[in-house]
């Protein structure tokens, strides 16, 4: 995203630049899905010896899917509120100790 600087370059993000930023975001997001699902197909065998791995390694079971669906949305959960608490203001050191904190708990520690 080297339009960030160019735009923050007034200290501001207005409402259009904000949209142009979002459209750049989602065009990267859907070029790089593309390109690797592409990459995926031109693998082929690869792809299958890699899926029978997971298999015996015990991925892609029901309870591995919901675990990675709740990891993602506690991740999302966990960004949404770090960037409440950034735009509001509240001192970093709260946010550190916070995060901190959820690293030291998703870690089973």
């Amino acid at each position: 995203m080297a339009a960030v600087p160019v735009v923050l370059a007034d200290g501001s993000v207005g409402r259009l630049e904000g949209l142009g930023l979002v459209v750049a975001s989602l065009a990267y997001t859907g070029w790089m899905v593309r390109s690797a699902r592409r990459s995926a197909r031109s693998a082929g065998a690869d792809v299958e010896v890699a899926g029978a791995a997971a298999q015996a390694a015990g991925g892609g079971t029901v309870q591995g899917s919901w675990r990675a669906g709740a990891l993602a949305a506690v991740g999302l959960a966990v960004l949404l509120l770090g960037g409440h608490w950034f735009i509001r203001g509240v001192g970093a050191a709260l946010v550190v100790a916070y995060v901190g904190y959820l690293v030291w708990v998703g870690l089973g520690a």
